[in-house]
């Protein structure tokens, strides 16, 4: 076997002259056993690091009838996404609202020449993901007003029937002239 001095040499520092570890030796050995123990548990307690809400559910003793579940299986809420329904009748546009989870909000009449009941817009658009619940506020068509016809009625009746009609009545005079000298 061929002579190898520095074998030797770290058998001498090891064990020295005596063939017994030497304290520093041991303390080499020591501390690198720790540290291996110390990156093997914190390697270990990555590991097996839960978030507490994945933990898992047990059923109390008292109700057998119910299965563990975890909390990770349940998936996050979903948004629920705005249909269009400008220009859907107010019933078809509150069956188009609540099949996308949605409720219908604050419904605002406004005189139009569209059809009564119609959409005229709709306060968020479409498209837009909202929480499930969320209201829509609507905008819908009403008639325009009838004006009542009071040419030739007498000026009473005639303010009656305009403010029945719900206008505001505003009564002016105008006189008004022709001809030479204002005749």
């Amino acid at each position: 076997m061929p002579y190898r001095p520095q074998q030797r040499h770290v058998q001498r520092e090891l064990h020295g002259d005596s063939g017994r570890f030497t304290p520093r030796a041991i303390a080499l050995a020591t501390g690198s056993g720790l540290l291996g123990l110390l990156l093997l548990v914190g390697l270990v307690a990555l590991g097996t690091e839960r978030n507490p809400s994945d933990a898992v559910l047990q059923a109390p003793a008292s109700s057998p009838s119910m299965q563990p579940t975890s909390a990770r299986s349940t998936p996050p809420p979903k948004r629920a996404r705005v249909p269009a329904v400008e220009g859907f009748g107010l019933a078809k546009a509150k069956r188009k609202l609540r099949a996308a989870g949605l409720e219908v909000g604050d419904v605002d009449r406004r005189p139009s020449i569209k059809r009564r009941g119609t959409v005229l817009k709709q306060g968020v658009d479409r498209g837009t993901k909202l929480e499930p619940g969320s209201s829509i506020a609507l905008i819908v068509a009403a008639p325009l007003p009838q004006v009542p016809s009071v040419v030739g009625k007498p000026e009473a009746s005639a303010i009656r029937n305009l403010k029945n009609a719900g206008f505001e009545v505003k009564k002016t005079t105008q006189t008004r002239t022709t001809g030479k000298n204002d005749v």
